[in-house]
């Protein structure tokens, strides 16, 4: 009885099905079965698409309930703030608001062995724009950024300080390292000419 026949299968199989399950893609918030609208951003600000624009690129706006409407962007649904959507109906004179992000390096460091290997986080080597995925579900709700309004300053004293952080990003030169070998010039005198 040759034992190493009936194993063979079972672990192809097995290694075959082990590595699937494993492997993550990073799009496993993609629904193939939705429409998403690639909005590119290229600094950090407030961002507002109004009513018009989104018609006039060719987004069924009048049939969407705005509270279905999602913003993603690298595979994390992002908060945004929509004007009228209490009405169930995306209207002229609504709009889409959000903070966008420029492309930083996060993205960059699986390419290091070794976080420390990264010159730093805060720009890509490749590209400043992100990507935002603009979409829609029949069903879902998206997140949105919760309204608070209050004028009250009674009883309320004011801060002397903040902390602030800032960082200064240098994309001028760079700095490739040192060379392992550096050639050496060696001048070689004869004795004749002395």
């Amino acid at each position: 009885m040759n034992l190493k026949q009936p194993i063979l299968p079972f672990l192809l199989f097995f290694v075959a099905v082990s590595s699937k399950a494993s492997a993550q893609y990073g799009n496993e918030w993609i629904n193939p079965s939705q429409t998403y609208y690639q909005i590119e951003i290229g600094e950090d600000a407030i961002y507002e698409i109004e009513y018009t624009t989104l018609s006039a690129r060719g987004l069924p706006v009048s049939s969407i309930n705005p509270k279905n409407i999602q913003l993603w962007r690298n595979g994390e649904e992002q908060h945004i703030f929509i004007s009228g959507q209490s009405d169930n109906s995306f209207d002229s004179g609504d709009f889409i608001e959000f903070y966008g992000e420029y492309n930083d390096g996060e993205l960059d460091a699986p390419l290091f062995l070794t976080a420390d290997q990264q010159a730093h986080q805060f720009k890509s080597l490749y590209t400043d724009t992100s990507n935002y995925y603009l979409t829609w579900t029949s069903n879902t709700a998206g997140k949105r950024f919760t309204e608070f309004n209050n004028p009250s300053y009674a009883g309320k004293t004011a801060d002397s300080w903040l902390w602030y952080t800032t960082h200064s990003t240098f994309t001028d030169e760079f700095y490739d390292g040192s060379p392992y070998f550096q050639p050496c010039l060696l001048y070689i005198s004869d004795a004749a000419d002395e």
